[in-house]
């Protein structure tokens, strides 16, 4: 007897009238793609995703990928026998992906980039629009995957840029977390077992949180390679400045926390203002300094919990970025 569900599975239908105009150069949805890789890594692996290889040769496969969605045509020219399987056949070298598990990863972040970029586009979508969206997305996304895994199977040229050093491994002393999970939960954790500690022996610390000031105008306005470069910059600044015992930990790129042994509370928003100022300097994006809000929260007095004090701090970039100072208190 026939698969019932066979018989009735279709590829999903192009969406003609999907909202690609604005992503038409592909840069943008490039950008976003490589800050996902890398807000996917612990901090420090952040410069095994290839910045500039992806850099040069990620928007012309977003813009394949665009004419994929919206017509059959863009579809056949991207599949194994089409004009632009090359695209797909570089994701490895783009991604640095040398595993089939780590190029299917790599490719669903791309997805999750294009929908979400698409999706945001659309002013109050049907949910039967959403999901046309979505799997034709989705369909566009696994050619892309069976090309690159194609070319997986053949030996794979290096990454054009060698792995940075100083952004692969800490500098000495400084405490840093490897949470295959991803940097989202590492921050967490890396608060929780401060405070397991805290619960024990009763000593009060304090937690900084620091966050770039106008990512989004960056990335519109900068390369994706120059970007990433400034950001690693400014990790390794801050990470060269802090005292043994003390941790950072990335949440995303351009979002930290720092976690101090420092206990006293004026002497943190010191040790803030001092990095911010060492970020002025030292992470310097075509002539200018980056600059960043930071927040300060202190175990016990405002909470003993990660909720608690992530809200406080979070309040602390807020209120500092209205007064337009690094820090505020």
């Amino acid at each position: 007897m026939r698969d019932a569900d066979a018989s009735t599975r279709r590829r999903p239908r192009p969406v003609p009238d999907a909202p690609v105009a604005p992503y038409a150069r592909g840069t943008g949805l490039a950008k976003a793609w490589l800050l996902a890789l890398v807000q996917a890594l612990p901090l420090q692996d952040a410069g095994r995703v290839p910045a500039a290889t992806l850099g040069d040769e990620a928007p012309a496969l977003c813009r394949a990928i665009c004419a994929a969605v919206t017509g059959d045509e863009g579809l056949r020219r991207l599949d194994l026998a089409g004009a632009d399987a090359g695209l797909a056949a570089r994701v490895p070298a783009m991604t640095g992906a040398r595993t089939p598990a780590a190029l299917h990863e790599a490719v669903d972040v791309l997805r999750e980039v294009v929908l979400g970029a698409l999706l945001g586009e659309l002013r109050s979508p049907s949910g039967a629009e959403v999901a046309a969206l979505a799997e034709r997305v989705a369909h566009v996304t696994a050619v892309v995957t069976a090309g690159a895994l194609e070319a997986l199977e053949a030996p794979v040229a290096p990454p054009q840029e060698a792995e940075d050093p100083v952004a692969a491994a800490p500098p000495e002393g400084v405490v840093s977390l490897q949470d295959v999970r991803g940097a989202r939960s590492s921050w967490r954790a890396a608060v929780e077992r401060r405070l397991e500690h805290h619960v024990r022996d009763r000593r009060p610390f304090t937690l900084l949180l620091l966050e770039l000031d106008d990512l989004h105008v960056l990335l519109a306005a900068h390369e994706a390679d120059e970007l990433v470069g400034v950001i690693h910059e400014l990790e390794r600044t801050v990470q060269a400045r802090l005292s043994p015992g003390d941790q950072l930990v990335r949440e995303e790129p351009g979002r930290y926390w720092v976690l101090l042994g420092e206990p006293d509370e004026a002497a943190a928003r010191e040790i803030a203002r001092e990095l911010a100022a060492a970020i002025r300097v030292g992470a310097v994006l075509q002539g200018a300094g980056l600059t960043v809000s930071v927040g300060v929260a202190a175990c016990p007095r405002d909470g003993t919990a990660v909720d608690a004090l992530a809200e406080r701090a979070d309040e602390g970039v807020f209120l500092a970025r209205a007064a337009g100072l690094p820090v505020t208190g």
